[in-house]
């Protein structure tokens, strides 16, 4: 019988500019094995999944301008875009909406 009494700590993902950074998550493991841990809770457990899903669906597409649509969308404050930037159009808002939904995120 397995016992759950003691402290799980979520795992994040690392990474290195777009992809995952494995030398950094062994790193991170090795560190918590020197703590008095009981366990780790991965794939998921922080939520961050959907957030990198919207970010690169996103902001690599859009810029901030993009991701400022999305808070918007969500019902949060993104706010006006400031010069240089621009407003996404309406084709990008659409494809934006889409990435949101996909993610679990509107």
């Amino acid at each position: 019988m397995s016992s759950f009494d003691g402290v799980f700590i979520p795992v994040t993902t690392p990474f290195s500019g777009d992809d995952v950074a494995p030398a950094r998550l062994a790193a991170n493991l090795q560190k918590w094995n020197g703590a008095p841990l009981a366990g780790y809770v991965v794939l998921g457990s922080t939520g961050e999944f959907p957030m990198l899903v919207a970010d690169r669906g996103i902001a690599g597409r859009y810029g901030i301008g993009g991701l400022k649509a999305a808070l918007d969308l969500q019902g949060f404050y993104g706010g006006p875009c400031r010069a240089p930037l621009g407003t996404p159009d309406g084709d990008a808002i659409e494809d934006i909406k889409e990435v949101l939904a996909t993610a679990g995120l509107l």
